[in-house]
């Protein structure tokens, strides 16, 4: 007995956004659509430069880049949140700002997002790494190591004492809420517990990957689990020194100072923080609830490179395993795609091999893609590189280009990079264009995002085109008719007679489409007339 094949369509109903250059979706969509470059200088809250910095890569404990794409100033009142002003001075900054977003998307999905019950909601996070709270408390246990080498310095007890509890003051006291805030898998339950979602709560972690296996478990949970409505995203605010230090000894970062991926002479990565969530159902079912559907999520698919030459080192294989299989699990020809949103974090080794993986994947003979074809582009060239929500920033832009139905530029490429793409399905879009495509299918896109290790990570999605309900009609610009009468009531019966009158008109059906009123206006060069218009189409 043959198996009835699951609809694994999934529809995107909700979204939210903090980014460099954006506090919401819509700045965020203003920013891609401009090209803006909003890498810059490291504020002074986050790392103290003049201490730190050093341009001598080899130096020890130094930093050699100042740069980074930074979110912009939020507001969030605690106690919406039921957060008192203790918690606050304890909780990582990943913590409010994801349950910011997530109440963010849940309004834009229409749903509640007060203490009401919310069952089978679910919520998985994209969390990399360390919290950068966590430094801060871990920092203070050090009292101990500052004690040691005052002592064997020889000085006084007192003044050891007083240096002791100088040191402790930079940081903060441990207490009942310490553990909690710096957690990174908390950040996910303290979502489900601030706004009452029963469905299944929790973060993961593939490094760089993180935001999209989020979306991938969503995915699975819809279909296989226990949940009809999930929430996905990622949310990354570390650009702390101990970030900064980690990629300044890899050593990765970029000596320019913006992101130039996928051009000739790219010279490094430029990381960023930034949070974006997404509100996930089937898309059966956010069919039968009239949901807004921004997207759909055709399929999301994973591989690892297995053996490889090192930790950091991505291989062609892994990357093109990854992406036929998303192709796959989707049920598409990957001919009928005509935009990929790359990982492309501007490394010369990293980009040449995506660039080479999906080459292989869309020129090969079974595919048979077009000569330029396919646009790609890495919003990483904008806002540096978000680590754990990178790849949830990358599916943001192919939604919004799916909306809007433009492929979006890709911005800092002066020279086209060393790999051959030129006679390839593949082009570095350089200028927003009009996104034309096959009528026979939707507008479809790829989005990638690999971590370190060898996780590989690649989505699907199509634009959402619902059944067309009624007849089509042409766009009119508001045209008025002027009426006069001599008072008031006499005016305001002739708009109704002529609002009527229009309705009733042989092309009633197309008027009836439109909304018509009329305003009512005294002006006295017309000998006191009152003078009347009916807007039709206004």
């Amino acid at each position: 007995m043959s198996q009835q094949k699951i609809d694994n369509r999934i529809a995107i109903v909700g979204y939210s956004a903090i980014l460099p250059g954006g506090e919401n979706v819509f700045e965020c969509h203003d920013m891609i659509r401009q090209g803006l470059d909003y890498v810059t200088e490291l504020p002074n809250d986050r790392v103290d430069v003049t201490a730190y910095f050093h341009p001598d890569k080899t130096v020890p404990d130094k930093i050699y880049c100042t740069r980074g794409g930074f979110i912009p100033d939020f507001e969030f009142d605690p106690r919406e949140f039921n957060l008192n002003m203790k918690q606050m001075e304890d909780v990582d900054a990943n913590q409010t700002l994801s349950l910011l977003k997530v109440k963010e998307a849940l309004e834009d999905a229409n749903i509640d997002p007060s203490g009401k019950v919310k069952k089978n909601i679910g919520v998985v996070l994209g969390i990399g790494g360390g919290q950068k709270a966590s430094h801060e408390f871990y920092s203070r246990l050090n009292y101990t190591v500052v004690e040691k080498v005052l002592n064997k310095l020889g000085m006084p007890e007192e003044d050891v004492e007083a240096a002791v509890k100088k040191y402790k003051a930079h940081f903060p006291e441990w207490r009942l809420d310490s553990f909690p805030g710096f957690l990174g898998n908390v950040t996910s339950g303290r979502c489900s517990n601030v706004f009452n979602m029963t469905g299944m709560n929790c973060v993961v972690d593939a490094a760089c990957a993180s935001s999209l296996i989020a979306v991938k478990v969503a995915v699975q949970e819809l279909l296989y689990g226990d949940c009809d409505t999930m929430i996905a995203g990622a949310t990354c605010t570390d650009c702390s020194i101990g970030m900064y230090m980690a990629f300044s000894k890899t050593p990765v970062f970029s000596t320019k100072p913006s992101v130039t991926s996928y051009d000739k002479d790219t010279k490094g990565m430029l990381i960023g923080e930034g949070s974006v969530m997404f509100v996930m159902k089937r898309l059966a079912d956010a069919e039968r609830d009239g949901d807004t559907i921004h997207a759909v999520l055709r399929g999301c698919a994973s591989s690892s490179d297995g053996k490889c030459p090192g930790i950091y080192s991505p291989t062609i294989s892994g990357q093109e395993l990854a992406i036929r299989r998303a192709w796959n699990n989707a049920g598409l020809d990957p001919r009928t795609a005509t935009l990929v949103e790359g990982h492309g974090t501007g490394t010369p080794v990293g980009d040449k091999i995506e660039l080479t993986a999906l080459q292989n994947v869309f020129n090969t003979k079974e595919v048979g893609c077009a000569k330029e074809q396919i646009a790609v582009g890495s919003i990483k060239a904008n806002i540096g590189h978000l680590k754990a929500s990178a790849g949830c920033a990358g599916m943001l832009k192919v939604i919004l280009a799916l909306k809007h139905k433009v492929l979006p530029r890709h911005i800092n490429v002066k020279s086209p990079p060393d790999v051959d793409i030129q006679n390839s399905a593949l082009y570095i879009n350089t200028d927003n264009r009009p996104w034309f495509h096959d009528p026979k299918q939707p507008r479809r896109a790829g989005v990638s995002a690999f971590g370190f290790g060898g996780a590989n990570y690649h989505a699907v999605l199509e634009e959402y085109e619902p059944e067309q309900k009624q007849a089509y009609r042409m766009n009119r610009m508001p045209e008025a008719v002027i009426l006069c009468a001599s008072n008031a009531g006499e005016l305001a019966s002739l708009c109704e007679a002529e609002v009527q009158k229009l309705r009733g008109d042989v092309n009633g059906a197309y008027f009836d489409e439109f909304e018509m009123k009329y305003k009512l206006k005294r002006d006295t060069n017309l000998n006191g007339l009152r003078i009347g218009f009916v807007t039709v189409g206004g």
